[in-house]
């Protein structure tokens, strides 16, 4: 049976960062990350938690870590924080996969 479990990763106001684990994920998490409302404040924000969360993941034995964007908006989020697109679809939604910034 593959369990999934999801795991907060970071929480306020502005940002919500989710890391949704099973073992079919190959070593890897996918992330979920929900901006309240995009500003350049909130982008400085997510840098500087950024910088903590690849290592904490890498640190938890998590190889490959994953994104599904789910409009055009979330994936230029995504690719700005070192996402790349996969070319596979999920459910109609890209896979990206990050790759470092």
């Amino acid at each position: 049976m593959d369990i999934v479990r999801f795991i907060t990763l970071y929480e306020d106001d502005d940002i919500t960062l989710l890391a949704e684990i099973a073992p079919s994920f190959m070593d890897g998490v996918f992330l979920h990350t929900d901006v309240k409302k995009f500003s350049l404040s909130k982008m400085k924000k997510y840098i500087s938690l950024w910088g903590e969360i690849i290592p904490y993941l890498r640190e938890n034995g998590h190889k490959n870590i994953y994104a599904l964007p789910t409009d055009a908006i979330a994936e230029k989020w995504e690719t700005k924080f070192g996402f790349k697109d996969t070319g596979v679809l999920f459910e109609g939604q890209k896979i990206m996969k990050y790759m470092g910034a």
